[in-house]
């Protein structure tokens, strides 16, 4: 219990809000001040009070969009959906927030230069954003797929552009392919490496694109063996879960492990992840 209270202690802050605008129809860029500088990963999430009464109840989990140690400004991206993230878009510069992070474990860096596949859709996308970004600056070639449902709900686009190779899709065709994420990349497969370089993908979203995801690496490096070729994939999964306490006491936010050596049949999301590597789960 002293423990928990310690690391609460630690981690929670009152932040000023900095700016705050929207960015496409129901989603929001939140800039707020950090005034105790902590060091953060991307894939990492913030805890956020939303309210100010007891109503509701539980915090709501943020993932990271961006953060710079050095001005200790901390950005978040998040969709308005339910009473809480309603009250934190009508927050204004000045007003304080209640927030608890970093949580979680994060996306790894590859060890050597590396393909680096990043995979978004919907707003599963912004915490490829900071990822993207020191990627890059370690030197690693990125592609990068962003799903949207059109044009009218996409974001930032242009600033991925500006660290690597961008596909869009939309499942109108307003932007970009007609398609969902999986079309994407299989445009990409024939240029992914058959041996020798390693890619690495990284993917966040809705549950349903994230086991998209893994079965198209899963096939596509079947029918590579199958070729005589040996590839090289490795990939990371970042879950989106409704929370609780965020620190993995009340046992909320829980998935199946996949043939689990340890003895825990499950992983707590908030505290063993969001991020995972692809075959530790099942989905």
């Amino acid at each position: 219990m002293m423990t928990e209270r310690l690391f609460m202690s630690e981690r929670l802050q009152l932040m000023e809000v900095v700016q705050q605008e929207a960015v496409c129809p129901g989603v929001y860029h939140m800039t707020l001040h950090v005034p105790k500088r902590f060091p953060a990963q991307p894939g990492q999430f913030f805890h956020l009070r939303c309210s100010d009464t007891v109503f509701p109840l539980l915090r709501r989990p943020i993932s990271l969009f961006d953060y710079d140690e050095t001005s200790g400004l901390l950005h978040l991206l998040y969709r308005v959906d339910g009473e809480g993230t309603q009250w934190l878009s009508r927050r204004v510069p000045g007003d304080k927030v209640d927030v608890l992070g970093p949580l979680g474990q994060g996306f790894p860096e590859p060890p050597a230069p590396s393909l680096c596949t990043l995979i978004g859709g919907g707003i599963g996308i912004p915490p490829l954003y900071y990822l993207a970004k020191r990627l890059a600056a370690g030197g690693h070639r990125l592609r990068i797929v962003l799903g949207f449902a059109s044009a009218r709900f996409s974001f930032y686009v242009e600033a991925f552009r500006r660290l690597g190779e961008v596909m869009v899709t939309t499942e109108d065709g307003s932007l970009g392919i007609r398609g969902r994420v999986t079309d994407g990349l299989a445009q990409w497969a024939d240029t992914s490496p058959a041996t020798g370089t390693l890619e690495v993908y990284y993917a966040c979203g809705p549950l349903p694109m994230l086991k998209a995801v893994k079965a198209h690496y899963r096939e596509w490096a079947s029918r590579q063996r199958q070729n005589g070729f040996r590839p090289s994939v490795r990939g990371y999964l970042s879950l989106e879960e409704r929370m609780g306490c965020g620190i993995g006491a009340c046992l909320a936010c829980v998935v199946p492990a996949a043939g689990a050596s340890d003895g825990r049949n499950y992983r707590k999301i908030c505290v063993d992840g969001p991020v995972f590597e692809a075959d530790e789960i099942e989905l």
